[in-house]
């Protein structure tokens, strides 16, 4: 890999979930026309000029996109100028993940669609299963959550950023500011912190 020309671009918002995760750093490359395929991850420029990450859902004159998280393809077709990159690696909380692309891409974007509806903080059914089992779990795996670890974890300049790990697993991220903990899809399914409040 070329790494004049690798770019970096923080993902924002929840198209993406749970693939990606507000906060997260991607990787992208520039990528051909001609070897665009269905099920890649893409960074485009959206209507209004701000950078789209969603997954190439049919190709042809133009593209097809959506965001894993979404029923519906996006409204607007995607031309060859408003293409930044391809996704090729994710970056979260100091673990590095490369991104599925292509037909695996395109399987694994329909298994992030249905996984992420089973979220404890969503209302429907999803969310009901994902609370019991986090119940479940808190019950019978709590020795082994609590055997978890803080650490403070800082790149380059920016603000050190407080995680919870068990073993080598980063579980979650506290909030510098009102130090509220965020656990990580998929381990929000399994348990929540802090422990202690338990």
């Amino acid at each position: 890999m070329n790494d004049q020309q690798k770019r970096l671009v923080r993902y924002h918002g929840l198209s993406m979930w749970p693939c990606f995760q507000e906060g997260d750093l991607l990787e992208i490359l520039p990528v051909d026309w001609a070897k665009i395929r269905i099920g890649d991850c893409l960074v485009f420029w959206g209507e209004h000029g701000q950078q789209v990450v969603h997954r190439v859902t049919g190709k042809g004159e133009k593209l097809r996109t959506r965001g894993d998280a979404f029923k519906q393809a996006d409204v607007q077709a995607v031309l060859p100028q408003q293409i930044i990159g391809r996704v090729t690696y994710r970056h979260r909380l100091g673990r590095k993940l490369s991104v599925s692309n292509g037909l695996i891409g395109h399987c694994v974007g329909r298994l992030f669609h249905f996984a992420g509806r089973i979220d404890p903080q969503r209302l429907s059914r999803g969310g009901r299963l994902a609370r019991s089992i986090q119940s479940l779990s808190l019950i019978v795996l709590k020795p082994l959550w609590k055997r978890g670890r803080i650490h403070a974890l800082q790149r380059n300049k920016e603000t050190p950023v407080v995680v919870w790990r068990v073993g080598s697993f980063t579980i979650g991220s506290q909030d510098p500011s009102s130090k509220e903990w965020t656990v990580s899809w998929p381990w929000r399914i399994i348990v929540k912190l802090p422990l202690e409040s338990e």
